[in-house]
């Protein structure tokens, strides 16, 4: 897919009283895919955009705003960073087990990994649960199986606190030792961050993300209550709830809100007489 692209030229040290770097955002016409936009910027300039406050956006969007169409900028998501949750050390990349076909990540937000029971690697989306295995450094068995449920930032969080982190497998031998322990798909501390970084290697601090973007995750709730559950104030507190449990198992810059169905968010299930509603 090719888009209209913006890029961005840096000057340094142009006040005598400042040593502030000073972008100057340029744009360009030209159709490009974004990688071709990249090193059409890299070669000519600095780099594509980085914006990293909203001054810094407002000043790009007066450089485009005689545009009609849609422009490039730097972000990207990086589908090959993926990390250990100890020391966050990158993967390495001598040695990896995944599945066939996998990491199948284009599609689907998954950052984080299990290890099935045949011992291969599967990435999954973060809020599933499984069991979990952690890695204990001063014990006499080094891999610990937990086999409560949990989702991915809550097996981090368990194995910190009682051991020493989630099981990082840099090799086979450790793959090896791993994979005998499992019952079911387990958790282990692989995962990555994503859209981490800016083409020019600034870390992403800061977004303004069209809505729905940069994708939309819908579930369906179902809850047991005496209170109205069409009462805005419910609704509100609710969310607020929701959102505070997301941040709490690392879950970052997502906006919640409920859909509608005939006018309503949430109904009766007629058979159960449970309420049913969309988030």
């Amino acid at each position: 897919m090719k888009r209209t692209l913006l890029f961005v030229l840096t000057l340094s040290g142009l006040s005598a009283v400042s040593s502030n770097i000073i972008k100057e955002y340029h744009y360009e016409s030209d159709y490009k895919t974004w990688a071709d936009a990249q090193s059409y910027c890299r070669e000519n300039f600095d780099d594509l955009a980085s914006i990293h406050n909203e001054d810094e956006n407002v000043k790009l969007m007066s450089v485009s705003q005689t545009t009609t169409g849609n422009a490039w900028i730097g972000l990207y998501d990086n589908f090959e960073a993926w990390k250990w949750a100890l020391g966050d050390t990158d993967l390495n990349n001598e040695f990896s087990n995944w599945e066939p076909n996998n990491p199948n990540i284009k599609h689907h937000p998954e950052s984080c990994t299990e290890m099935v029971k045949s011992g291969r690697w599967n990435d999954l989306q973060c809020f599933h649960q499984r069991h979990a295995v952690c890695y204990y450094e001063p014990g006499p068995t080094k891999y610990i199986l937990v086999l409560t449920l949990m989702t991915w930032h809550e097996a981090v969080e368990f194995c910190r606190s009682k051991y020493t982190d989630l099981a990082s497998v840099r090799n086979m031998n450790e793959n090896n030792q791993i994979s005998p322990l499992l019952a079911e798909s387990t958790w282990i501390g692989l995962h990555r961050k994503t859209w981490p970084y800016w083409s020019d290697k600034s870390p992403n601090i800061f977004t303004k993300w069209a809505t729905n973007r940069p994708h939309e995750a819908r579930f369906k709730l179902k809850f047991q209550s005496e209170a109205d559950l069409n009462d805005p104030a419910v609704q509100q507190q609710i969310l607020e709830q929701l959102h505070a449990k997301l941040e709490k198992h690392g879950v970052a810059d997502f906006k919640l809100r409920w859909t509608q169905t005939d006018g309503l968010t949430f109904h009766k299930e007629k058979k159960t007489k449970e309420w049913e509603g969309l988030d």
